[in-house]
């Protein structure tokens, strides 16, 4: 469940404090040579502040407790595509402009390696999104399997935060980064993973079950 107090995300603050800082710097300049601008640099900077707010806001939420075997969702979105590529199950999940943008793990589990790949930034919902400059966590389950989880950059801000380093461990609801703006989140299930969820559905992050590990993979 959500509460009622909605903190803003680290990059956001970051960028509250930058606008902020330029906002100030400029109206100490208007106030020597044009004081007549400074209600227009005063709104210029209630409406950045504004847009910065909504769009790196991140609600905080109960994560669901581990479940063994089980994939949670890791990020707020809709899912746009399920099924095998590559031969191995994936679950790809559409953040519009209007989503929270942050990630979340989705299990238990140790951070194996993370790579950044790709230099094209088609729509996020596109088919070829799935080739934009994009960041692969790669995670090694309790049970002894990988998962990875891949954070896609969309056509807008194109860019990506993730601060995870190999051995890094990682619960539930623990942070895995943020993708600024629209975006997509694909997770790379383990081979002969069930996956639970159809396109189209809205998921929440470590709450939506998306699949369930292979029987006799789970403990």
């Amino acid at each position: 469940m959500k509460s009622g107090f909605l903190p803003l995300a680290e990059e956001g603050r970051r960028l509250l404090i930058i606008e902020l800082g330029g906002t100030l710097t400029l109206s100490a300049l208007l106030c020597f040579t044009l004081p007549s601008l400074l209600p227009a640099a005063a709104a210029l900077f209630l409406l950045s502040a504004a847009f910065t707010l909504f769009f790196f806001r991140e609600p905080r939420f109960v994560p669901h407790k581990p479940e063994p075997g089980v994939i949670f969702a890791p990020s707020y979105g809709t899912v746009l595509k399920t099924g095998l590529e590559d031969g191995s199950p994936v679950i790809r999940i559409f953040l519009s402009v209007l989503d929270v943008h942050a990630q979340y793990s989705p299990v238990v589990g140790t951070v194996k390696s993370v790579g950044v790949f790709g230099e094209t930034f088609f729509r996020a919902f596109k088919k070829e999104a799935s080739l934009n400059r994009r960041n692969h966590i790669e995670i090694l389950l309790d049970e002894g399997e990988t998962l990875g989880v891949e954070q896609i950059a969309g056509s807008i801000a194109r860019r990506i935060s993730c601060p995870l380093k190999a051995g890094d461990t990682l619960r539930p609801g623990g942070r895995l980064g943020l993708i600024y703006f629209g975006s997509q989140v694909a997770v790379y299930l383990p081979a002969g993973a069930e996956i639970l969820i159809q396109p189209g559905t809205r998921v929440y992050p470590c709450r939506t079950i998306l699949a369930q590990l292979k029987a006799g993979k789970e403990a």
